[in-house]
């Protein structure tokens, strides 16, 4: 290399005006020293999964086909849920139960991407912003897909974050399940429960009725004292016939008197049967109003008793046809290659807007100084 080159070299510098060192030459050399040695790699763990239900059909593509021809179908509202759910402190709390998350990105990482650089916040809220940051959820509203990524120093560290995040969000989808499912079980249940006790009741009424007034059968019962009056009204019919063929053809005989007496016996055993149908409030007829009114509850208990029933078992499958289940379609990868930073674009993109930056404003100083001229 000549001396004349390079003094001539010297000379071209000292002619560029120090604005342009100011917008473009010190950004760019600052961002290539940050970019090129000082950051650090950040990797980037990556899955993919699916929310589905029992009761819903998908044949927008491929996939939503795929889940449809086993009787399932994405439920993209519920991702969302999801996603909201992996971006909360909750689950947050839950992940450093198990990991120590808060070390993956305070002890690793260049300076000025660490988690509390200098130790003067260390406090849980500040390591949740930063937290959100590192961790990213994209949904396809089309096809219901999520992509989880997670950024960390090491790859090995993004990759146990996304995996325990994917278990979390599985274990928060199968809670809501049981939450559901519970909720809507309890109602049909204690409607069973009280169309149980009910039955019961009304059962054991009927019983005591029954065995307080020797009441098992009305219409049987009823018939029997109906036959044996019968019987009874015939006997009085016979023994009046008597009396009369008595009184034509022997009218002084004693027989007369006897077959008097026995018809009068008869006809008051009669009164006494007829007494014990409709008599009075311990007659059978006024048992029986009583007997069908109970029997009447007992036979509504059971009818819903049997409602309920089968009311349970309706809630029951419907909260299995809802059941949600997330369904990992790629679980966390363990990236082998930096994604970010994108150093040589980041320089690039400073050594653009430093010179669009010059640009300007040489514009601006050259107009200014026109117009006082």
């Amino acid at each position: 290399m000549s001396k004349a080159w390079i003094k001539q070299l010297k000379t071209r510098v000292k002619k560029i005006k120090p604005l342009f060192h100011v917008l473009v030459t010190a950004p760019t050399l600052v961002s290539t020293v940050y970019f090129g040695v000082i950051t650090s790699d950040v990797y980037v763990s990556e899955s993919t999964f699916v929310v589905r239900s029992a009761n819903s059909q998908s044949t927008l593509n491929t996939m939503g086909g795929l889940l449809s021809s086993v009787g399932v179908g994405k439920s993209v509202d519920d991702v969302y849920n999801v996603q909201t759910f992996i971006s909360s402190r909750a689950a947050l709390n839950i992940l450093e139960k198990n990991l120590n998350v808060k070390d993956f990105y305070s002890d690793y990482g260049d300076w000025f991407n660490r988690f509390n650089t200098f130790g003067l916040n260390n406090s849980n809220e500040s390591f949740y912003q930063y937290f959100r940051d590192k961790v990213n959820m994209y949904i396809d509203s089309v096809s219901g897909i999520a992509t989880l990524r997670v950024e960390s120093f090491l790859p090995e560290q993004g990759y146990l974050i996304n995996s325990q995040l994917i278990k979390i969000a599985e274990d928060r989808v199968n809670e809501l399940n049981q939450r559901a499912r519970r909720d809507a079980i309890k109602f049909a249940q204690e409607n069973v429960n009280r169309a149980r006790d009910y039955s019961i009741q009304t059962a054991k009424e009927l019983m005591d009725f029954r065995i307080q007034n020797g009441l098992f059968d009305v219409n049987s019962q009823t018939k029997s004292l109906l036959t044996a009056i019968e019987t009874l009204q015939t006997q009085v019919i016979n023994i009046q016939a008597q009396i009369i063929q008595l009184k034509e053809s022997a009218p002084e005989s004693a027989q007369i008197a006897s077959l008097e007496s026995r018809k009068t016996a008869l006809e008051a055993e009669i009164a006494e049967q007829m007494q014990k149908i409709v008599g009075s409030d311990a007659s059978l007829v006024v048992k029986s109003v009583e007997f069908q009114r109970l029997n009447l509850e007992n036979t509504i208990a059971l009818q819903q008793l049997t409602s309920s029933i089968t009311s349970l078992q309706a809630a029951q499958d419907e909260a299995s046809r809802k059941q949600l289940y997330l369904e990992v379609i790629s679980p966390a990868s363990k990236p082998d290659l930096a994604e970010l930073p994108n150093r040589f674009y980041n320089i690039l993109a400073t050594l653009i807007i430093g010179l669009l930056l010059y640009g300007l404003t040489s514009l601006i100083l050259a107009s200014i100084r026109e117009h006082k001229n």
